[in-house]
């Protein structure tokens, strides 16, 4: 699994506190990425230091490319 920063012109809520930001925190796995919008301070660290789901996202994305796969047998 990879994990990465990733910014845009484009601001969505940060999912813990609220406040605008164009900062992401992506994780992807087998072509398959999560990204989710997380506040980035140089000075406090901000919420994207606080939040990790690496174990989560990856048991997410095998579940959803199992589920592509088989259906993509049909």
């Amino acid at each position: 699994m990879q994990i990465w920063n990733s910014s845009s012109s484009e601001s969505k809520k940060c999912i813990i506190c609220g406040k605008k930001s164009g900062s992401y925190k992506v994780y992807e796995e087998s072509g398959i990425s999560i990204k989710i919008p997380l506040c980035q301070d140089m000075y406090d660290k901000g919420c994207y230091y606080k939040v990790d789901v690496k174990q989560m996202t990856t048991l997410a994305i095998r579940t959803l490319k199992a589920e592509i796969k088989r259906q993509g047998e049909k």
